[in-house]
């Protein structure tokens, strides 16, 4: 029995670890899939060639309020892609940078609108900005039923500034993914809570590649800049709140206010802004 009790032992740590030889294996495929799928070809002025793929972790995102628990892409920047100093300023010893690193993608409604970067960064001496670029777009629906987009992108245009790890570039091209919404699911937020703290509607949010809304402890609601009636909308707000079950727990009058109900959810009443709590 004890015989045959080991090598069903062996067995069964056989395929666990066999399970998850495969589980990397994947993962490894499919990040080194998705590495392949973002990225920037340079051209160089000497007449060189080189692909770059993009990590996850090298762009931020931005996104803005596009209705009660959802955001929308603003937004995202890519680092690293240009060099901040020229082979001409590292051997005077310059130690400013004289221009951005990043190359950066805008977006109206949504929808792509504009793709700019190398920005010079002016002097002390008060020189401008100079704006020399120039690019072409097209939006590719990659997964669109899950809402992932990509942007495929080429210069017709660049400053003489423009170089990348030392040599300069003649014209850059690539394509990088991005998420179009984000949406926020949590039991503690949710529709209904979220018509109840309106006017006050979602912040927008800074996200790294690898970093999601999920990931948050609390989601800030912001009050519209529009609007000059701030402390009605704060006083409706609360009044909603105790309405749906809430209580203040924190000293009355002493920003933030601190209301919670009788399963633990915490919402954060300050003069300007209200925090909820999704998560510890």
């Amino acid at each position: 029995m004890t015989c045959k009790f080991c090598v069903i032992l062996k067995i069964d740590l056989f395929m666990k670890n066999r399970m998850t030889y495969i589980i990397l294996f994947l993962f490894a495929f499919i990040f080194q899939l998705n590495a392949q799928l973002q990225y920037v070809d340079y051209e160089y002025v000497d007449g060189t060639k080189e692909r770059e793929a993009i990590d996850m972790r090298r762009i931020t995102f931005q996104y803005c309020y596009n209705d009660r628990l959802s955001y929308r892409i603003k937004n995202f920047s890519i680092d690293n892609v240009f060099d901040t100093l020229r082979p001409v300023d590292i051997a005077q010893n310059a130690l400013r940078a004289i221009c951005s690193d990043k190359l950066s993608f805008s977006f109206k409604d949504g929808e792509p609108s504009e793709v700019s970067g190398p920005y010079e960064i002016p002097s002390s001496m008060g020189n401008t900005m100079r704006i020399l670029f120039s690019y072409g777009f097209k939006l590719d629906k990659k997964d669109a039923d899950n809402g992932i987009m990509a942007i495929s992108f080429y210069s017709y245009s660049l400053p003489d500034f423009a170089y990348h790890n030392g040599k300069q570039i003649s014209s850059i091209s690539g394509r990088i993914s991005y998420f179009k919404f984000k949406t926020i699911k949590s039991t503690i937020l949710n529709d209904d809570l979220a018509e109840n703290l309106n006017p006050f509607y979602l912040a927008s949010i800074t996200l790294t590649g690898t970093s999601d809304v999920s990931d948050a402890s609390y989601i800030k609601f912001v009050f519209p800049s529009s609007s000059n009636e701030l402390a009605v909308a704060r006083v409706t707000v609360i009044n909603n709140l105790k309405r749906m079950g809430y209580t203040l727990t924190s000293q009355k009058g002493v920003f933030p206010l601190t209301y919670q109900n009788q399963e633990g959810n915490t919402i954060l009443v300050y003069e300007t802004n209200i925090m909820v709590k999704v998560k510890d």
